[in-house]
């Protein structure tokens, strides 16, 4: 195995396993809707990664004031305690990761626990499970470390599995509240009253089904790097915490995709816009679409004439350039080529050109091409991945088209228009 647990444990990184554990998680969230069953799985999975006897997932309890656990390895009954009490109490104030080498040791620790079950924890390790809207919903723990106690990369894989758990709970409970919905709709007799709430319902499954679409390309991200990593014994320390860094972040892009359901669901539509430099998102682009198109066979081909910087939610436009680029890669084969073009046009505005060989968009669907669901000609996908596409455009006030090529040149291509002057959006940016 190239990423060895000694090296990752030396400089701080999750190791290879703890990284794999995180892409399990990944998966699971919007694939398992039952809370009972999401807590179990991060219980076993989060034990497993850091070699822990006992594992816990603690979830604050607002209506009775109190923090408990469902779930709690090898121990079948129910804990609870006052919010505030406790390691689990204070990791949640303090939404800080708390690693504690000796329990009895801490004046924070909770005896009462161990009384009760008759359990001696020895050592312990918190992180705090807070929503990317900064709400807390509890923490993970992990008990007694089988080897030694907890170590520095430990409490790196514990921050970010807490992270992707929080998430995987969120939309559990959204579920859950949404089912309650569904029944309690179907009880009342005025259709027309309830309609709205039906309609946002099936909006939300709408907008799950496309973040499942798009899960593909962080996926494949992954995938690419753990295959290099694990495959190339000789690759140098730098390259390894580089490549694990990029499978971190592409784990936190499909987090990004399911909290962007969770903020609809709450009605929450603001974007985060930051100035970034043109050159470093391609280049972020690239090197992700790389893997693909290497393991497709394909040409990718890369043009950047334009030397600047715009203001943009950087996550959403990589997610509509990806889409674009997923339909393309869907339709291409191998020796076709895919090409992304940036540069100024004479209207001083930034235009992202997204090439393809492949063999173009039917006529039959090019006036309604961007709305939902439309899927002719592709083997899979929901059909959502160009309405999406261009629902982030306008809200950067930009233009997405598709452009007719000339004489009987094959394959198509979008037209992404986007404003560099521009630092503000009638759309309300997150604080």
């Amino acid at each position: 195995m190239v990423i060895d647990n000694k090296k990752s444990h030396d400089n701080g990184l999750p190791t290879h396993q703890q990284l794999l554990t995180l892409l399990e998680v990944t998966k699971v969230i919007g694939r398992e809707k039952r809370l009972d069953k999401v807590l179990s799985f991060l219980a076993i999975q989060g034990a497993e990664a850091v070699g822990s006897d006992r594992s816990a997932i603690f979830l604050i309890d607002e209506k009775t004031n109190e923090i408990w656990s469902e779930v709690a390895l090898k121990e079948p009954t129910e804990i609870r305690f006052p919010i505030g009490e406790g390691i689990a109490g204070e990791c949640i104030a303090t939404k800080k990761v708390i690693n504690i080498a000796d329990a009895y040791s801490d004046h924070r620790f909770n005896k009462k626990i161990d009384l009760k079950t008759g359990f001696r924890t020895k050592n312990l390790l918190a992180a705090p499970m807070v929503s990317q809207s900064g709400i807390s919903l509890g923490c993970f723990q992990a008990i007694n470390k089988k080897n030694g106690t907890f170590n520095a990369a430990d409490e790196s894989f514990a921050q970010a599995f807490s992270s992707q758990a929080a998430i995987a709970i969120e939309v559990a409970i959204l579920h859950r509240e949404n089912k309650k919905m569904i029944e309690d709709l179907i009880q009342e007799s005025e259709f027309q009253e309830n309609r709205r709430k039906i309609d946002r319902l099936a909006s939300i499954g709408e907008l799950a089904a496309t973040i499942l679409h798009d899960f593909k390309n962080p996926m494949g991200a992954i995938r690419g790097f753990a295959e290099i990593i694990m495959s190339n014994h000789s690759l140098s320390l730098e390259k390894r915490d580089r490549y694990s860094q990029i499978i971190i972040s592409q784990v936190d892009r499909c987090v990004n995709m399911v909290e962007e359901l969770l903020q609809f669901a709450r009605g929450d539509k603001t974007l985060e816009y930051r100035r970034i430099d043109i050159k470093d998102l391609i280049d972020e682009i690239a090197l992700l679409l790389k893997v693909e198109t290497d393991r497709l066979e394909i040409t990718l081909e890369i043009s950047v004439s334009y030397d600047g910087t715009i203001c943009i939610d950087k996550e959403k436009i990589i997610r509509a350039i990806f889409n674009l680029t997923n339909n393309a890669l869907e339709m291409l084969e191998k020796g076709d080529r895919l090409s992304i073009n940036v540069r100024e046009n004479t209207e001083h505005l930034i235009e992202i050109r997204i090439r393809d060989t492949g063999p173009g968009i039917p006529e039959s669907i090019r006036h309604n091409l961007f709305d939902a669901f439309i899927t002719k000609g592709k083997k899979k996908g929901t059909g959502l991945g160009l309405y999406i596409a261009k629902e982030i455009i306008a809200c950067h006030e930009g233009k997405l088209v598709v452009e007719d090529l000339p004489g009987d040149e094959k394959g198509s291509c979008f037209v992404m228009t986007l404003d560099p002057s521009k630092n503000t959006y009638s759309l309300p940016q997150a604080s």
